[in-house]
């Protein structure tokens, strides 16, 4: 709660036509926008293996490269 850095994993299901939601709160921990990343391991993935969609107090992140379907990856988001 200090740092407002956020992490969590997730097992990738890329037969899923959906994205993930994540919450946060603009208003209480990041007023000036977010960093955001995924992760597969230590690396983070290419733009062209997942779409972003980032409204006010959520990223909407869907994984579109099949070779990630059944793996762990990792969401960061932190305050800029």
């Amino acid at each position: 709660m200090d740092t407002g850095v956020f992490f969590g994993r997730i097992r990738a299901d890329t037969n899923i036509d959906a994205p993930s939601r994540l919450y946060f709160s603009s208003e209480y921990y990041y007023p000036n926008d977010i960093d955001f990343m995924v992760n597969w391991g230590v690396s983070p993935l290419d733009p062209d293996q997942y779409t972003m969609t980032k409204g006010d107090n959520f990223v909407e992140v869907q994984l579109t490269n099949p070779a990630l379907s059944g793996l762990i990856v990792e969401f960061h988001i932190k305050p800029l």
